[in-house]
């Protein structure tokens, strides 16, 4: 309500003005002392759930970091396979090579051999 008309109801019934405290909402009644102190008193907070969460989280980062080191172990090994395969295969190609090159160089003198065809 604007101020003026709080005012002129107040002049028009200033004779019958009364305060029955009864008549207040149970939220503005005055309340005991011990009461209003319990009302801003804190209480300590239940961190029951967050410590269970913080464990949780904890526990999740652990087996994160051991699938990630083990995705690392696996890598590590399949690599060791990759270069153990290369280097043999290196080797029997080197081989081969040799090999070849040595029936190259020799000097083969021509043979005329043979040949027996079985008999049906």
């Amino acid at each position: 309500l604007p101020k003026s008309e709080v005012e002129f109801i107040a002049k028009v019934n200033r004779d019958e003005l009364t305060f029955d405290p009864n008549l207040l909402p149970e939220w503005a009644k005055p309340r005991e002392h011990n009461a209003i102190e319990q009302i801003f008193q804190t209480k300590a907070p239940d961190l029951t759930s967050l410590h269970r969460i913080e464990e949780d989280f904890k526990q999740s980062v652990r087996q994160a970091e051991e699938i990630e080191a083990r995705a690392v172990e696996k890598a590590r090994l399949a690599d060791e396979r990759i270069n153990a395969f290369k280097q043999t295969a290196t080797k029997v190609t080197q081989g081969i090579v040799s090999s070849a090159e040595r029936i190259a160089t020799q000097k083969v003198a021509p043979a005329i051999r043979k040949i027996e065809f079985p008999k049906l």
